[in-house]
């Protein structure tokens, strides 16, 4: 039996209009974080991950070169928990 996941994308906007950072969620993974150039280093990732926690997020995979990713995700209270040399795989840990 196969089962469809349900998909749900967190999106910040600027004045309703302008799309200035996603995220989304599959199941408890959480992927395609992404906020615009020009407004990054201002909590937004931040708020985006935070929303998806809220929503289920308990797993995700980052490159293990990049570090801005990384430590976003370490300060949000994921932890690397497997390394297959490019990817690291984090899950949530504690109660947030």
């Amino acid at each position: 039996m196969v089962m469809d996941r349900l998909t749900t994308e967190v999106s910040i906007l600027r004045d309703n209009k302008e799309l200035i950072g996603k995220g989304r969620i599959t199941g408890d993974v959480i992927h395609d974080l992404d906020v615009e150039l020009k407004y990054r280093r201002r909590g937004i990732a931040t708020e985006i991950v935070r929303k998806l926690i809220g929503l289920g997020g308990r797993r995700l995979f980052v490159h293990v070169k990049n570090m801005p990713a990384i430590r976003l995700y370490q300060k949000c209270g994921f932890e690397i928990v497997d390394d297959d040399g490019r990817f690291y795989k984090m899950r949530l840990m504690g109660g947030e």
